[in-house]
């Protein structure tokens, strides 16, 4: 008897946490800051590339005799660029998103594409993140949406991170050698600021570093899932990422695209506190202290 009541206490307080995962709504108003913020980060990105365009995406430049779809002409590239920048514009100001993501979607993949090579897994994920605003509706008349798209996007920002752990401890030698990451940050990748941490920083900084980053990737779903430990999460997803844009040449574009993804994880109150915040009178430790005062109690 107590064991029946005890599987379908069990059965029930599972079937109610899928359909609150799944099914309870998720304003709009943060998947529109989401939207805005990612596709910023796009944007950056493509910018930050467009300088050697020619050589990217052009004839102009060395591609390899099996990629899938075939360099643009030097002629049509200011074309293509004014279309594939005006759609992406488009989209971050929220016209048509479904339409403007799943055009934006086609101009990547072939930029994915046409230079292998050169694409890396910053754009896989920014083409995933299009396919879903492209898929679900993100917009609504009411102030909320189906929360099931913002679930994939989250599940994809942690199945990201934990992947990652999973191959550094596995399949790689993280855990045979506290070097590791301390070799990872030099030769190609290497900044200024990396070159001057590694000649002044404590030797026993650079183990201490590699576990905690080993750890904050394999404890991602615990992190970002619990309501508890996930404000300590985004805080060391944080501190994570600026180490990975101070550290490593040119990965501050996926630093960018992976910290948009925790507007997605902020609690809904955080926002109405910034927004009651603007109304505030006094000087700026009052405004800060009632800021603090209210979100401590969320």
């Amino acid at each position: 008897m107590n064991t029946n009541s005890y599987i379908k206490g069990f059965l029930s307080s599972g079937s109610s946490y899928w359909d609150r995962f799944w099914f309870t709504p998720f304003p709009e108003r943060l998947s529109s800051i989401f939207r805005i913020v990612h596709g910023g980060a796009l944007l950056a990105f493509l910018l930050a590339w467009w300088k050697n365009g020619s050589e990217w995406l052009s004839t102009a430049g060395f591609h390899t005799p099996n990629e899938l779809t075939p360099p643009l002409d030097p002629s049509l590239l200011p074309i293509f660029g004014v279309f594939q920048f005006g759609l992406l514009i488009l989209f971050i100001a929220g016209w048509q998103v479904r339409v403007m993501a799943g055009l934006s979607w086609l101009c990547f993949l072939y930029v994915t594409l046409v230079d292998r090579v050169s694409a890396y897994s910053i754009n896989s994920i920014f083409l995933f993140s299009l396919a879903v605003f492209t898929l679900f509706p993100t917009k609504s008349k009411n102030a909320s949406i189906p929360i099931a798209p913002v679930r994939l996007l989250q599940l994809a920002m942690v199945a990201i991170y934990f992947s990652s752990g999973w191959h550094k401890a596995v399949f790689g030698d993280w855990l045979d050698s506290p070097h590791v990451l301390e070799a990872s940050i030099q030769g190609i990748y290497m900044t200024d600021f990396a070159a001057w941490a590694l000649r002044t920083m404590p030797a026993f900084v650079w183990p201490i570093t590699q576990y905690a980053v080993l750890a904050f990737e394999l404890f991602s779903p615990v992190l970002f899932f619990s309501r508890q430990l996930r404000i300590y999460g985004i805080i060391a997803g944080c501190v994570f990422h600026l180490g990975i844009a101070l550290f490593m040449d040119q990965l501050i574009y996926f630093s960018l695209q992976m910290m948009s993804f925790y507007i997605l994880f902020l609690p809904q109150e955080i926002w109405k506190n910034l927004r009651a915040s603007c109304a505030f009178q006094g000087s700026p430790s009052m405004i800060l202290a009632k800021i603090t005062k209210r979100s401590a109690l969320l």
